[in-house]
């Protein structure tokens, strides 16, 4: 499936890099969550997570130390540096959203970006670090149908730890029980708390690439420092030590102090790039040759819906 990033071309000009590293050319900034242009965007995924999960875990009868709906308070949340940072990249699943044009793709003088990310980028096994998910707009979705999203999302979260972490989060499942629900509440803070969305951006149609990279104190979130000496004997150290080295990589925007993170990606993930105008297109193929990526399509669209 193709997704769609519309973007300007100065911004373009930074995603296509310079003498990269093989599967490196093509560098996307992730925005931090506490950087959305909503700033209460987050904090509305938090208030849902806590209403709706709190009816879920009641449905489905879970033993009291096994809820984790109490967990989703904002003030215990908002800025906690024992907890994940999402980080978001906006795409969309069309290439002819007027709106979209308009207000991310340089008032119709930019491009968007047809992006075979799924099929390319997603191979990779990381579903506990990052997932590409619809937003869901208030008031556009029934209360049902948020429960199906978040009861999935939590089961998804559960099947992820075993299935990439195996015998370390048999481990965690078997010793730590509630530790193990724990984990489960932390991406779906990072997972389905982004996607929701005021009903007034509900024209951007918007997709999201998310990320999720815990922030340095993170290891020491209670109950996690009891199995440190059983993951210094595990693969699970390595992973660790990768992600903290990784971590150091959040950078800060010069012209608006906003936090984000760079994700690389192939340039085989580019399947081509679409703009409005001759003058446009010009100017994209030229920034291609350039940069030594003559073997992109850069189509002329006639016009939008």
């Amino acid at each position: 499936m193709i997704l769609y990033h519309y973007t300007s071309l100065e911004a373009l000009n930074g995603i296509l890099q310079d003498k990269p590293l093989k599967n490196q050319e093509l560098c996307f900034w992730a925005t931090r969550y506490d950087c959305f242009k909503d700033k209460d965007e987050y904090l509305l995924g938090i208030d849902t997570l806590k209403r709706l999960l709190s009816v879920l875990e009641g449905r489905l009868n879970f033993q009291e130390d096994r809820r984790i709906a109490g967990f989703f308070e904002k003030d215990q949340i908002e800025g906690n540096i024992n907890l994940p940072h999402p980080y978001v990249i906006s795409v969309s699943a069309r290439n002819d959203n007027d709106h979209m044009w308009e207000n991310y793709a340089d008032h119709m003088q930019g491009v968007v970006l047809a992006l075979d990310i799924k099929s390319k980028f997603g191979k990779c096994n990381a579903a506990t670090l990052y997932r590409i998910e619809k937003c869901l707009y208030e008031q556009n979705v029934s209360e049902e149908y948020l429960l199906q999203e978040i009861d999935k999302t939590y089961t998804d979260a559960g099947l992820s730890m075993l299935q990439e972490g195996q015998q370390n989060a048999f481990f965690i499942l078997k010793n730590y029980p509630q530790l193990f629900t724990k984990l489960i509440a932390v991406l779906l803070l990072a997972f389905f708390a982004p996607r929701m969305k005021r009903k007034q951006f509900e024209k951007e149609e918007e997709t999201r690439i998310i990320l999720s990279v815990p922030v340095k104190k993170y290891a020491d979130i209670k109950g996690v420092n009891d199995l440190k000496e059983y993951c210094q004997k595990t693969d699970i150290g390595h992973e660790i030590e990768a992600i903290l080295k990784d971590i150091q990589n959040e950078k800060v925007r010069p012209d608006n102090g906003k936090f984000y993170r760079e994700l690389f990606m192939p340039i085989s993930v580019l399947d081509r790039i679409y703009v409005l105008g001759n003058d446009v297109k010009k100017e994209t193929e030229k920034m291609l040759k350039n940069k030594g990526y003559n073997n992109i399509p850069v189509v002329l669209k006639t016009n939008t819906n």
